[in-house]
């Protein structure tokens, strides 16, 4: 029924009862999925299983989350990615879930896949917790040197990808092919500098003929 005083309250809004009320309620519900969060997260990593990264005494998720499929739709290098917002779940469940091994390279979208990683995972997941692993090699531009496996390309592309993931070192660096115009000294020194400046963990190779990883 209406009257003068229901319009009156109405008009008023709720009161400060209510409003409080209502406050506690929403910081009671934060509360709750705060704490469920957590509980899913410790139970993620009671089930997920955990193995050392090859000869290292690094131990990684049995699964890996592969972040080539995120970034802007319509991109340079890999056009039907999904975009940043859609891929967020992804990255939200995989660290819920003990996922702890995180892969994305230079090339994908010219570096953009790293910009979405990096601040993903800064979001959701400690770094002293995840092993990231990025690459180097593909094309990433015009240039005659924004490709390959010079010693200045990856020296200059290790520093490009720190910045972009928002960190001061990657777990893995990977080469992402190999570069027939680069001598294998010069690569192996470039990979052991960028070693030796903290800046890479390990080195590591990617898509190539079993034999040549000898």
């Amino acid at each position: 029924m209406w009257s003068p005083y229901s319009a009156n309250l109405q008009k008023m809004g709720p009161s400060p009862v209510r409003r409080s009320l209502s406050s506690a309620g929403r910081s009671l519900n934060l509360v709750n999925e705060t704490h469920a969060n957590v509980a899913l997260g410790l139970r993620g990593r009671e089930l997920m299983e955990y193995v050392q990264l090859g000869r290292t005494g690094t131990q990684v998720s049995k699964l890996c989350l592969g972040c080539m499929s995120y970034g802007t739709p319509g991109g340079p290098t890999h056009p039907w990615v999904i975009s940043e917002a859609d891929s967020e779940p992804f990255f939200k469940l995989a660290v819920e879930s003990g996922i702890n091994f995180f892969d994305t390279a230079d090339h994908y979208n010219y570096g953009e896949n790293e910009e979405i990683t990096g601040r993903m995972l800064k979001k959701y997941a400690r770094r002293d917790e995840i092993v990231v692993a990025t690459k180097v090699g593909l094309v990433m531009g015009d240039g005659p040197n924004k490709r390959g496996l010079s010693r200045k390309h990856i020296l200059e592309s290790i520093d490009a990808s720190l910045k972009r993931l928002q960190m001061d070192h990657v777990d893995l660096l990977y080469v992402h092919r190999l570069d027939p115009q680069t001598p294998p000294d010069e690569l192996l020194e470039a990979l052991d500098q960028v070693v030796r400046a903290g800046k890479v963990i390990y080195p590591a190779a990617s898509s190539m003929y079993a034999w040549q990883f000898a």
